[in-house]
């Protein structure tokens, strides 16, 4: 190899690469409180992105509504950019709107549901531990459970909030902790209004967003690495878009399933379990079960009775929704089969956790058709017919 002026410059570039490797290796601390600095910092930006991604999809369905031609007009009332504006308006009312709906109708229920849980629950152990003991000698069997009706729940209460919530000292970590989760709370909301105007003006000027960051990777990069850098970006984003509608679309049917269900059969505080199952059926397939278990809490402060129903009626409405509905909503939208949605789930979860039951499934659909694009193109390069 010639040492020459190109050559030269690629020997010096590969070993500032090592270097660079060595020293993050070495200092692995350091580069992650510095990664989780920045994070901090650009957390607004962070939040605008998401704010744009998730409102996107709801202000362009409002966008084409209102660029549709009139009969006998040649164009549309409103410009393009109006009709953006006018889109972005009505999707973040939207929003608003349900925050307000959540607030005002949604919360209080729940505050109500969980401080009935919380007075009536030792009332109701109590309860159920007798109901155990007399099913069980209807059937010529001793539990012999009712010695543990004389606990004191009061003071069993007290030491698991003691070990929760320790009282620091005299009092003053107490004090300090309340201050430093009040000083989170302001900032978390701080970041999230800031975030949300960005997203906004992200959706609003999305064009010219795309363009500048086009150019950039160009001028940088080189054309054809900029084709498959965006390329594949809008593959992941199309798959996380279609994925974000299709498991919102979900969670409202299960909600409403749920509720009106619950509403049918007279199950205590059916709205407050039905809002809570579907926000926890954002999650794919699992999430449903664990909002079963909030539903069955509340449930139990009307009787055991009625909390083993709840169960018999969540694996019911469960199992209907895994068959014919999840699939077909989440499964349709993403262009998967419902198998490969319920192993990207199960893999997912099993990776990461609750990320990746969210992740999996677009982050299959990204594969699938990545496979499919290159099992298509070997096919045609050797000349084989499907």
């Amino acid at each position: 190899m010639q040492l020459d002026r190109e050559n030269m410059k690629k020997i010096i570039i590969i070993g500032c690469a090592v270097v660079l490797f060595w020293a993050v290796l070495t200092h692995l601390g350091v580069v992650w409180s510095s990664i989780m600095w920045l994070v901090d910092v650009f957390m607004p930006v962070i939040i605008g992105v998401a704010v744009a991604f998730l409102m996107a999809p709801l202000a362009q369905i409002f966008e084409e509504l209102f660029l549709r031609k009139p009969k006998n007009k040649k164009a549309p009332i409103l410009s393009k950019q109006a009709a953006r504006t006018l889109s972005v308006l009505v999707a973040t009312l939207l929003v608003l709107a349900f925050i307000a709906l959540f607030i005002l109708i949604i919360f209080p229920e729940l505050q109500e549901a969980f401080t009935s849980l919380r007075d009536s629950l030792p009332t109701t152990i109590a309860n159920g531990i007798l109901w155990l003991d007399n099913t069980a000698a209807s059937f010529g069997v001793e539990l012999e459970l009712s010695n543990l009706d004389g606990i004191d729940w009061s003071k069993v209460i007290t030491q698991l909030r003691d070990i929760l919530f320790p009282a620091e000292g005299d009092g003053k970590g107490l004090i300090g902790s309340v201050v430093g989760i009040a000083s989170s709370v302001v900032s978390a909301l701080v970041n999230l209004g800031l975030g949300f105007i960005i997203g906004i003006y992200i959706v609003i000027s999305r064009e010219g967003v795309e363009r500048f960051f086009s150019r950039f990777v160009k001028a940088f990069a080189g054309a054809e690495f900029a084709d498959k850098l965006f390329g594949f970006f809008d593959l992941c984003m199309t798959s996380f878009r279609d994925f974000i509608t299709g498991q919102l679309l979900e969670a409202i049917a299960m909600s409403a399933m749920c509720s009106v269900g619950l509403t049918i059969f007279r199950f205590p505080y059916a709205i407050a379990a039905g809002f809570t199952m579907g926000l926890t059926a954002l999650i794919p397939v699992f999430g449903a079960w664990i909002g079963g278990i909030v539903g069955f809490l509340l449930s139990l402060t009307e009787s055991p009775i009625k909390a083993l129903l709840f169960i018999v009626f969540i694996v019911c409405l469960q199992a209907f929704d895994n068959t014919f509905i999840y699939p077909r909503i989440v499964g349709n939208s993403m262009k998967l089969h419902g198998l490969l949605v319920f192993v990207a789930v199960t893999v997912g979860g099993s990776l990461a956790g609750v990320a990746g039951m969210v992740l999996g499934v677009p982050a299959v659909s990204v594969i699938y058709t990545l496979l499919n694009r290159g099992i298509e193109k070997r096919l045609k390069a050797k000349h084989i017919k499907e």
